[in-house]
């Protein structure tokens, strides 16, 4: 319910992008652990970005077609039958390390196909903005990844492991490098500063009890002891039901969020239904202009991400030639 439970997940997404500062980079697949790599772009020194939007993409037939068997083709890219499935094999390595069984986890490889789609798009937009990787950057980061392993030689077998050749490790360097230089413009646009509210809520099973909670708070009884006794949202219910201060597009309940700033201070809801239950909302406060939290940052951010992948999704054209 409340911004700290769902970072976690925020991060796990974010890093399909190879954005983080480790450099680990999973996809949105279970794969092997990689070596420590730094893409980090700082966001706080970065320059002022223009606004940034996904590019256009002109799909130009071409007669140029790879001669190999192609496993998709997005706009004027292609993916080699040959690449997703050494893909394929990365991914079912990982699930193997991890304890589980390939054959258990569905359709894993069509989500190895469109996390190889999506690297591509953001590639190409990357590289159409203008943006470089240096011969000197990608050393640096090579080279990072065999002193995180602590030798050459530990390095060569996680790369087997891993079912890597030097090359493919270096190309794959390239593109987180290109994805985190481009995050910080993608990110940039997010405010620093938002109209926010604090709030509270009690959250339970039927509308009836919600009906009855507020009967008891007309009638004099404390809203934080109420939600103490009888809210069901473990988060909140020990601190009294209080929200915190949040922006909008943060909690993880929109009806509820919806709810909770069509509220003044001081205003308390009548039951708000959600996929949760029925909550007793009340509003405590209201700030036009308040800092948001490093938590609610990476929700925006995050959110400002996805959205731009979207746009860049909706402007492509994409085919698929394997299940």
């Amino acid at each position: 319910m409340t911004l700290k439970s769902i970072v976690s997940t925020l991060v796990l997404l974010t890093s399909l992008f190879a954005l983080t500062a480790c450099g680990s980079a999973e996809s949105t697949v279970q794969s092997l652990p990689s070596p420590s790599v730094s893409t980090e772009v700082s966001i706080e020194n970065a320059p002022a970005p223009e606004p940034t939007e996904a590019p256009t993409v002109e799909y130009i037939p071409t007669e140029v077609i790879p001669e190999e068997p192609l496993a998709a083709r997005y706009n004027n890219s292609f993916i080699l039958l040959e690449d997703y499935e050494r893909e394929v094999l990365r991914t079912e390595a990982g699930m193997i390390m991890n304890g589980n069984d390939p054959a258990t986890q569905g359709n894993y490889q069509a989500a190895v196909l469109e996390d190889m789609i999506i690297k591509g798009l953001i590639t190409d937009a990357a590289l159409a903005q203008g943006y470089e990787v240096t011969d000197a950057e990608l050393e640096d980061a090579y080279q990072h990844g065999i002193e995180a392993r602590g030798s050459q030689e530990a390095f060569d077998e996680w790369l087997e492991l891993s079912i890597h050749t030097p090359e493919e490790w270096r190309k794959e360097l390239y593109v987180r490098l290109l994805a985190a230089k481009i995050h910080s413009d993608v990110v940039g646009s997010v405010p620093k500063a938002a109209p926010q509210i604090n709030a509270r809520h009690i959250l339970v099973k039927t509308r009836e009890e919600a009906i009855d909670l507020i009967a008891q708070l007309e009638g004099g009884a404390d809203f934080a002891t109420l939600a103490e006794e009888y809210s069901l949202d473990q988060s909140t219910k020990l601190n009294g039901g209080d929200l915190g201060w949040f922006p909008r597009g943060t909690l993880t309940v929109e009806d509820l969020e919806l709810a909770a700033f069509s509220l003044a201070p001081g205003e308390r809801s009548d039951p708000v239904s959600t996929s949760l239950g029925y909550h007793v909302l009340e509003q405590l406060a209201f700030e036009e202009d308040r800092e948001v939290s490093d938590e609610a940052a990476l929700v925006l951010q995050q959110a400002a991400l996805e959205t731009w992948i979207d746009s860049l999704k909706a402007q492509s054209i994409v085919d698929r030639y394997v299940p």
